[in-house]
């Protein structure tokens, strides 16, 4: 009996043996991005975000001009057409900000596409099993900074989106 748990004890521990040795030959190579830095990185990004920029300057130049002429008809006692001036900055001002904020909406679709295709590509070039995306909200409690690959998915998105 004796003889029986031990054969069975020796083989019980041979199946671990082996299992732990499948366990860790089956190791997948996990890291992680800080999302909030990889989109700030992002050259597209910063390219959208002159453009946004440019675009508010051009509007709030628009509206200032509005805005003056309606001081000039109001200084002019002309009441009815600043009225109407008035209103039409206001329709416009309404106008500009919808189509901000539908347009920060479509930039920000196109540059997390973007950032998804080349998180792809990284991870295959640099056979990464799981790349996890950390927000900063709690998805992840702790790493090792040694995982975080953050910058480096920085230089090669930029790479990439540059044509390199």
């Amino acid at each position: 009996m004796s003889k029986i748990i031990a054969v069975f004890a020796t083989v019980l521990s041979i199946l671990a043996l082996l299992f732990s040795i499948y366990q860790y030959s089956q190791k997948k190579e996990i890291y992680y991005v800080e999302n909030g830095k990889l989109y700030d990185g992002f050259n597209l990004k910063k390219e959208y975000e002159t453009q946004i920029q440019k675009l508010r300057i051009e509007r709030g130049n628009q509206l200032d001009s509005l805005a003056l002429h309606i001081k000039q008809l109001e200084a002019q006692k002309l009441t009815n057409e600043a009225q109407y001036v008035q209103e039409f900055y206001i329709q416009k001002a309404k106008k500009f900000e919808e189509d901000e904020t539908a347009l920060l909406s479509e930039y920000n679709q196109q540059i997390w596409k973007r950032l998804n295709q080349y998180a792809i590509e990284y991870s295959k070039e640099k056979n990464i099993d799981i790349l996890i995306g950390a927000s900063g909200n709690g998805t992840i409690l702790h790493a090792n900074e040694k995982l975080d690959v953050t910058n480096d998915l920085i230089n090669y998105a930029n790479k990439r989106y540059s044509g390199k």
